[in-house]
């Protein structure tokens, strides 16, 4: 029992099992509803729990230790939202949870939002806390990405039958109700298997067979031949969203990527570093293949962003002109469409009655929790940000990973200027365990 206990250990089977979860909450619309993101969050607190249980006291301390401000920013998060829920503006008193049987006013503009909004975030706080239990060593990260590169690959499929045998759809979008997020996941996926690309090219896999060393550094399309393949599906489910915004912060993303790769193997070795352009350069040239051969709709997409742009950005001043009427805490967690409600009138119904959110993660976030909490939330991210740039400039391990959370983060808050990846729970979830995986353990 103990030898099976210590190979399912080895090959991160619980990386898996909260990986499956979040996949198929993909599945199941992103579980982009009130129920279904609190069923999400519900399980994925279980999991912590049990987490927490089966880990030794000093590697929890550890992980508790290295991430205390993004830690502490979440639960004071949470502790503002609940206030806003149940505060009274007139009073500002402490919070009163029958408040909302006798009627009176508080801090939100609709608490019993903001207090599903809570719910919700708790499943990538979760899912955060998860990847960072999970991936306590080198070895452990790289079987997150791989059972991450197993869900996607079966993603893809599933993405694909259902675009092509199903139909229905003008554009690809698995099930999570927006074109545009599922192409922000189809990139961040490609991160990921770019990074185990880079390191199967950099032999750090360890699953190099001696038969293949006269490959040189071909052989990482060999060693990581699945991570190559689903790079290649994603791409093209990717295009199949004709998302211009997914598109274009993938490409950043990328570039991010390979700057920081490269340049951090230069700076050790120049051999290294230069070596590494091959793969990157292979992989380049097959995906423009792949856009010029089926990226007709994405290019025919750009032509109508004139017109987008303008939706998005009447939105984003609407809104943001509802922050300005309170810039400290925001109209509370969750209600943006009571506030939409309110500002909706007969010039701007054409562009403000169809979206569901602003289209902009940063003005959203403003609107709804003010500076205080974007400042929380910033503090929630900075840290681990900076904690993988610090990794870089150092180059003493999990380079690439750091790499890989810096340019799946530029993705997704670019991406954010301009549409919602982030809100669809399932997402927030996915990127949540892909950051705690990556930056979120402390290093040896």
């Amino acid at each position: 029992m103990q030898a099976l206990w210590n190979k399912l250990r080895d090959v991160n089977v619980g990386a898996f099992i909260v990986m499956g979860i979040v996949f198929l909450a993909l599945l199941l619309t992103g579980a982009n509803s009130a129920a279904n993101a609190a069923l999400l969050s519900a399980t994925l607190l279980a999991l912590l729990v049990a987490a927490i249980l089966f880990t030794r006291r000093g590697a929890l301390l550890r992980v508790l230790a290295a991430n205390i401000v993004s830690v502490l920013a979440s639960i004071l998060f949470v502790a503002l939202a609940i206030f806003t829920a149940f505060g009274d503006p007139q009073s500002m008193s402490a919070p009163q949870p029958w408040s909302l049987v006798e009627g009176n006013a508080a801090l939100s503009l609709s608490p019993y939002r903001t207090l599903e909004g809570v719910v919700a975030f708790f499943g990538p706080m979760s899912a955060f806390l998860l990847g960072a239990l999970f991936a306590s060593d080198r070895a452990q990260r790289d079987w997150s990405g791989r059972w991450a590169m197993v869900l996607a690959g079966c993603y893809c499929f599933a993405g694909l039958y259902l675009f092509y045998a199903v139909g229905g759809a003008p554009r690809l979008d698995v099930g999570v109700g927006s074109a545009n997020a599922a192409g922000a996941l189809f990139g961040t996926m490609m991160v990921i298997a770019a990074t185990l690309i880079i390191r199967s090219a950099r032999g750090r896999l360890g699953d190099a067979h001696p038969a293949l060393e006269h490959w040189g550094w071909a052989q990482f399309v060999l060693t990581a031949p699945f991570s190559f393949a689903v790079l290649l599906a994603s791409f093209a489910c990717l295009l199949l969203t004709a998302s211009r915004g997914g598109l274009i912060a993938t490409g950043a993303a990328f570039l991010v990527f390979v700057s920081l790769v490269w340049t951090q193997g230069l700076k050790h070795d120049s051999a290294r570093g230069l070596g590494a352009l091959a793969p990157i350069v292979l992989v380049a040239i097959v995906l423009a293949v792949l856009f010029v051969r089926g990226g007709d709709d994405v290019l025919a997409r750009f032509a109508l962003a004139g017109e987008d742009w303008q939706v998005r950005q009447i939105l984003a001043e609407t809104h943001y002109a509802l922050f300005l009427q309170r810039p400290l805490t925001g109209h509370g967690l969750n209600t943006y469409h009571e506030l939409n409600a309110l500002v909706i009138g007969p010039d701007t119904w054409r562009m403000l009655a169809a979206p569901g959110s602003v289209h902009n993660i940063f003005v959203q976030a403003l609107e709804e929790t003010g500076l205080v909490g974007l400042g929380l939330w910033v503090l929630m991210l900075a840290p681990l940000l900076t904690r993988a740039l610090m990794r870089i400039v150092r180059g003493k391990g999990g380079v690439e990973w750091a790499a890989a959370a810096l340019a799946m983060s530029a993705l997704l808050l670019l991406h954010g200027v301009v549409d919602f990846a982030l809100q669809v729970p399932a997402i927030a979830a996915f990127y949540a365990f892909m950051l705690g995986s990556s930056v979120g353990a402390p290093q040896r």
